[in-house]
């Protein structure tokens, strides 16, 4: 069974209480900053394309492909990962990585995984990024960028690849764009106001043609 990855955004509750609120009872959850979804067989991008503009409190959906127990050494980390990519047909990597094992385990050495995966006939570019990984400007904008996450999940190490993050253009336009706004009334930001949706519909904003009308009489001023 594959899974779908959610991570958590600044607002830990309240991205969580949006995911319990859209899968219910599905949702499982793995940490604060993680909660993971059960889709099947295999994990179809078009699928967390759509659940990504769905949500307003999840900045990015991954899927797991291989997983270590807890403990595993940088060494046995490392050695998975050249084992998933050599089984591509990609000859050539350009890469990120998000580790989310505890501040006190320090992050997997870049210079060694480019090392073994050099070693094992690819050609390897590295993008740094902060320990929890590329921020979504990044990853929309950059679409041959991949990101590789490392997340503790009870027992197991998950190595997962990042599917979607969100798209920060289209939020900045719902934002900018407005026909009226009155900065000293106060504006509610795009995100929150998905968020707030979501959690008062439910499981009903997964239906392809909604049997319901929202009213909402303070939209907009």
């Amino acid at each position: 069974m594959t899974e779908l990855l959610f991570q958590s955004g600044t607002n830990r509750q309240l991205s969580l209480a949006e995911l319990q609120a859209v899968f219910g009872s599905r949702l499982q959850s793995l940490s604060p900053d993680f909660a993971c979804l059960p889709v099947g067989e295999s994990a179809d991008p078009a699928l967390a394309s759509r659940y990504q503009a769905i949500l307003g409190g999840t900045p990015k959906i991954a899927t797991p492909f291989d997983a270590l127990p807890i403990n595993a050494t940088d060494d046995q980390i490392i050695n998975n990962l050249c084992k998933f990519f050599t089984q591509t047909d990609a000859h050539k990597v350009w890469l990120c990585l998000a580790d989310w094992r505890h501040d006190g385990v320090p992050p997997l050495s870049l210079t060694d995984l480019k090392q073994a995966l050099t070693a094992a006939g690819l050609s390897v570019r590295f993008s740094q990024t902060p320990r929890h990984g590329a921020g979504a400007a990044l990853l929309t904008h950059r679409s041959r960028l991949q990101e590789i996450q490392l997340i503790p999940a009870g027992q197991r190490l998950l190595l997962a690849r990042t599917l979607t993050a969100q798209n920060i253009d289209d939020w900045t336009l719902r934002d900018r764009a407005k026909p009226y706004a009155d900065h000293r009334k106060g504006m509610l930001p795009p995100k929150l106001a998905r968020i707030m949706v979501n959690l008062a519909l439910g499981e009903q904003v997964l239906a392809d043609k909604p049997a319901f009308s929202l009213y909402d009489p303070f939209c907009g001023t």
